[in-house]
């Protein structure tokens, strides 16, 4: 009896060990002019530019981009709730299980079980911004300008020092 049980309980845990949720990811093209800078992305280095990095869609990140004889570039990518997309699917969700098992109840369950298996998969989530487009500058460059999804690094002149 107690041999039964024990493989029962090691059947279940390798059941549950081999469920693990996946995490979705969104690729993320990176562009530089000049090309060839280094990018890290949370500090880990992914490659030289023009690249693409592939992010998990449940947390945000830092993208940095380094290039001898420029600034430092660092940009944050955030995760974006899709709620409109959330709810369609919780809804689709809830009705198929209701056509299936005529219960009200599993149905609302299923609804709210698929928002829960959304967010823990990414599926809920866009990461903004989805295209990285920065013309470096160089460390001894006027500031510059840009608007858009362009960025552009900006040296600003010393403050003037108090008169004495």
């Amino acid at each position: 009896m107690i041999a039964r049980n024990l493989i029962l309980l090691l059947f279940c845990a390798a059941l549950a060990v081999g469920c693990g949720t996946s995490i979705l990811r969104q690729d993320i093209p990176v562009t530089t002019n000049p090309m060839g800078a280094k990018i890290y992305a949370n500090g880990k280095d992914m490659g030289k530019t023009p690249a693409t990095v592939s992010l998990e869609r449940t947390r945000e990140h830092v993208i940095t981009i380094v290039k001898e004889g420029y600034r430092q570039e660092d940009v944050a990518i955030r995760k974006q709730y899709q709620s409109d997309k959330v709810f369609m699917k919780a809804l689709q969700t809830g009705f198929n299980t209701q056509i299936v098992s005529k219960d009200n109840h599993m149905a609302v369950n299923s609804g709210f079980n698929s928002v829960t298996q959304q967010e823990q998969t990414g599926e809920a989530y866009t990461l903004v911004p989805p295209v990285i487009k920065i013309t470096l500058t160089p460390n001894s460059a006027p500031p510059a300008v840009n608007s858009g999804s362009e960025r552009t690094s900006q040296i600003l002149p010393p403050e003037p020092s108090p008169p004495e």
